[in-house]
């Protein structure tokens, strides 16, 4: 299940997270996260096992750039806040 989650995240340019976040928030309340994560990868592979599968099946186009934006946005704010840090224990020592 791994190397399929890696192949996918290549395809879509994104992080194993956003793969288990999209599918999170699609998946019935009844059905494990787990369950529905192998369903959406036979899916997936299913839909492309050919390059034109893959492009006629809509992958590779940003399926999961909402997710990437807010994580960029929360990466980029926990580097400012760190380096703020840094730099105020710096000032402190001096």
């Amino acid at each position: 299940m791994s190397d399929s989650m890696v192949e996918i995240c290549r395809r879509e340019f994104c992080t194993p997270d956003d793969v288990c976040s999209y599918v999170a928030e699609r998946k019935a309340p009844h059905e494990s996260l787990s369950s529905s994560l192998r369903v959406f990868m036979l899916d997936y592979f299913r839909n492309s096992s050919t390059e034109d599968g893959h492009m006629s099946a809509g992958h590779g186009r940003n399926m999961f750039m909402s997710q990437q934006q807010d994580r960029w946005l929360m990466r980029d704010i926990r580097a400012r806040r760190a380096g703020l840090l840094t730099e105020a224990s710096i000032v402190d020592s001096e």
